[in-house]
């Protein structure tokens, strides 16, 4: 979750419905949209651990543009700024020959109603079970489910 703090959890990206995450209830902004793509940002082959991610919309929505300039983990990325790179920790180092996913699907954008709470829902098939387990050592992790509307 992009909130004052960043949180995460292990979802099934191929659900649909809203994704209630703590006591905040989060609706997917595009439903069945095609969002864009992402990058897992790897530290090395042997250390498995990861330091970020960078997710590259299609189109950035207006929820998503204002967080990056309110969430101190976030950071615009590209040359125009259009990617967003969300950091585990405060050491930003990767490999960028490894770090390369471009994984195109099940990316969404979700938020509150208010729309000052996002999550970001992202396709884990090419990250390995000890990636996954670095992220919570920088990242508190919390419970969540899928409410089907």
């Amino acid at each position: 979750m992009l909130g004052p703090e960043l949180r995460f959890a292990y979802v099934n990206c191929r659900k649909t419905g809203d994704l209630l995450f703590g006591k905040e209830r989060f609706s997917d902004e595009r439903p069945a949209a095609f969002m864009g793509f992402h990058d897992w940002l790897r530290r090395s082959n042997e250390r498995k651990d990861l330091a970020g991610v960078r997710f590259w919309p299609l189109e950035r929505s207006s929820a998503l543009a204002r967080a990056i300039h309110e969430r101190p983990y976030l950071e615009p990325w590209g040359n125009d700024g259009q990617g967003v790179a969300v950091w585990f920790q405060s050491d930003k180092t990767y490999d960028p020959a490894i770090s390369g996913d471009q994984s195109f699907g099940l990316n969404r954008v979700l938020c509150t109603a208010g729309g000052d709470l996002l999550a970001l829902v992202l396709d884990t098939d090419g990250v390995s079970e000890e990636e996954m387990r670095s992220i919570g050592q920088y990242v508190k992790c919390e419970a969540t489910e899928w409410i089907e509307c």
